[in-house]
Formats: structure tokens, sequence, C-alpha cells
């Protein structure tokens, strides 16, 4: 808040934060007071009923990806590991399924925390809740105001379908009128369909993935995110973008994994401690399809050292993708490619209630890209916010897909 008390022009939540990185402490008792500063805002801290003091010293049980600094906790990823049992979560949740039969969230649930003033409270849900309507919606986007293009056979248009965060839904979820949402079904109709509108030679299409294919289901991740490319490989990808949770196995699995894939995955910008490129990743590559040669240029969130686990990323480094998208604009041009097409593990977010008022490292990048002129790419795909979007940067078309089968773009 202000120092009169009142609410920031730009609202309480930071919309570029998604709801799933905000944490809570459990076996704490704190308030978040809003009117005061950055870092002053817990108050009434306390641990077993007694008051924390600046030189009391806790251990915290985090889960790897939480340890490693993953999400925004940079602070988290120095800290000595005391104790590491090697569970995995899913495991855990399975004995607790097994021990009591039916989960009840009261028997878990704790009101150990509140955000003040009061009088703030229903602001701060709402603003936390306005793109949620976008993530739980999950239909295909179409460029906002725009008509349908009429290609030619001499002429034709090229249909970029946009996917992203596919986090290894191979099967649906379902929302709260138990009515299935995404998962691999239902995504590979969602493309066939536009796939089928899309009739050659007047349209030619071209699928992109914009990253974090892996990570999210039991059945995949216990088998180190291979069940998730036997479905890839079905759905049509040309190519994709390294995505944070891509790391979540390690390099070595992610390799091997990258090796089985049908598509090229592309990071431009990710460089190893030699100041190359890893030899599993590819900067670009160009497609035919109906002799429109499509060049695709990809890169790496330079999030991804805090949003992914900092061990398994290792000595990687992630490089500004706007001058190499440029770079490598010019070149694939220059090697035929008709239509350039740049995708990113990184997005953004708009307003609910404000749809022109967006934020986001990914949209700041489409911006730049937008100002580049003729160095710029034909369209740009965005990712990583979990949320249907479709801008329009300086007159470049953008889309940002959301996650797990729930939508295309």
């Amino acid at each position: 808040l202000t120092g009169g008390g009142e609410v920031p022009g730009g609202g309480l939540v930071d919309p570029s934060v998604p709801g799933f990185n905000f944490d809570v402490v459990a076996g704490a008792t704190y308030r978040i007071d809003l009117r005061k500063p950055v870092g002053e805002r817990i108050v009434g801290l306390a641990v077993k009923g007694k008051a924390v003091q600046p030189d009391d010293r806790f251990t915290l049980a985090l889960n790897n990806y939480r340890q490693g600094g993953g999400g925004g906790y940079a602070m988290l990823a120095g800290a000595p590991v005391v104790h590491d049992k090697g569970l995995a979560i899913r495991q855990l949740r399975i004995e607790e399924v097994q021990r009591v039969g039916t989960l009840d969230p009261a028997a878990y649930a704790e009101r150990n925390w509140s955000i003040e003033p009061e009088a703030v409270r229903p602001l701060a849900i709402a603003e936390q809740r306005r793109n949620r309507s976008a993530e739980q919606g999950g239909r295909a986007l179409g460029a906002a105001g725009s008509t349908r293009r009429v290609g030619t056979a001499s002429a034709p248009v090229v249909r970029v379908i946009a996917m992203s965060d596919f986090h290894a839904a191979l099967r649906p979820s379902f929302d709260q009128g138990n009515n299935p949402v995404g998962g691999a079904v239902a995504l590979s109709a969602a493309i066939r369909r536009l796939q089928a509108e899309c009739v050659a030679p007047a349209c030619q299409h071209v699928v992109v993935d914009a990253g974090d294919m892996f990570t999210g289901t039991p059945a995949s991740d216990w088998a180190g995110g291979r069940p998730t490319v036997d479905v890839m490989n079905r759905l049509d990808v040309a190519a994709g973008a390294l995505g944070n949770h891509e790391f979540d196995f390690g390099q070595d699995t992610l390799a091997m994994r990258v090796a089985e894939l049908r598509h090229a995955v592309l990071g431009v910008n990710v460089r190893g401690p030699d100041g190359q490129r890893p030899a599993w990743l590819r900067a670009d590559t160009i497609v035919d399809r109906g002799g429109v040669k499509i060049g695709i240029v990809g890169a790496a969130g330079t999030h991804t050292p805090g949003s992914a686990s900092r061990r398994k990323v290792g000595s990687l480094t992630f490089l500004d993708p706007v001058p190499l998208f440029a770079e490598r604009t010019r070149a694939l041009r220059a090697a035929g490619a008709q239509v350039v097409v740049a995708v990113i593990h990184d997005g953004g977010r708009c307003e609910r209630d404000r749809p022109t008022v967006c934020s986001g490292s990914g949209i700041e990048i489409g911006q730049r890209l937008g100002a580049l002129g003729a160095d710029r790419p034909d369209a740009y795909v965005m990712g990583h916010a979990h949320v249907n979007l479709a801008l329009d940067f300086a007159g470049m078309p953008a889309v940002e897909p959301t996650s797990s089968g729930r939508g295309i773009a």
C-alpha cells in the first residue's frame, strides 16, 4: 500500500508471478502487513507460540525444486542440506492415501497466516484470480479482432499452431463440474481440427511448442518423461523451445529424451561453460510445408536458473535472446526461409479487467522484437505463464497458449 494506505495504481499483486509461486510456511504463524515496506511486511512471526528472534535458526522441509532456488527462490539455493530422505512427493501422497483412504482437506488445512489490513483481503484474492479465467477456459485463440486470411496456391497462408506447457498431461484433469479439461487426446483433437481447416495448397500449417513438455503426472514422471515423448511424437510438432521443467530429470536424461523426440528442441541462447551451445540443443531449424520453407528459432527463458533446480541446470547460462533472434532470423531468411517463427519459454499476463495492461519478461522481449523492423521474425510464440494471450507487437502477431492441453493458439 502507499504511504497513505491506498492501493497503488498497479494493484496489490504482481501479475507476472504465478499463484503457485506464492509460498506459505507451515508450522509458523504470521501476518503479511501490506502497509509496511518491502522487507518488513512479515509481522508477528512465531513458531510453537514463541516469537521468532533475529538470531533464531530453523530447519525447513522443502522439495528439491524450491531447495534449488526454483520458482524465484534463489535465496534458498545456497542453504546447506542437513538431511535428504530421497523420497518423492508422489510416493508420500500414495502412502497417505493408502493410510487414510480418502483425503479430507479439512484434516490438513491450517489458518496460520493472514493479510493486513483486513479491508484489502478481498481485493488481493480478486487480483490473484484475475487471470484464472484464461487458465481455465483453455479454448483455441485467433488473433484478437482480426479476420481469417485466405491464401492462394501461389501465395499460401501459413497457419502457426502453438502449444505450450504440456506438463505430461497424458490424461485430462477435471473442473469443478467434473468435466474433463485438457489432456493429450483433447490437445491432439484440437491440433487435428486446425490442421484440417488449413487446406493445401492455399494454406500450410506448422505446429510449434513453447516448452515445459515434462513434469506434471506420475505416469510420466516415474518413467523420466518417456511417456510424454511418445505423446509429443504423435502431435506433428516441428520444433519447440527448451523449458525450465525440461531439466527436472537432469541433463543426462534430458539429452536422451531430446534424442528420442521427432522434433527439434531449440535453445539459441543456452551456453555451456565453454561458451558453446550443448550438443543436444539446436538454435533453429527449417521445415518444408508444401513447398513453403518455414524457419523456427527458439530460446529458453533467462529465468531458467531461478525457475529450475540450480543443481540440474548446473553451469549453463542463458543469454538475452533478442539479438540472437535477430541474428538467426537473418540467417534463416538467407538460407531460404520464407516465414520465420520465434518461440520462447517465457511469457506474461494481462489483467483481466484491463486486457491492454500486460507485463512479463516474455512480453518485454516481444516488444523489443517488434521494434527490430526487417530483422524481426514474422510471428512470436510465448509460453511459461499458463494463460491464453493473443497480442500484436508493432504488427508482429504473438500468442501464448495455456497449459496441460487445455488450449492452443
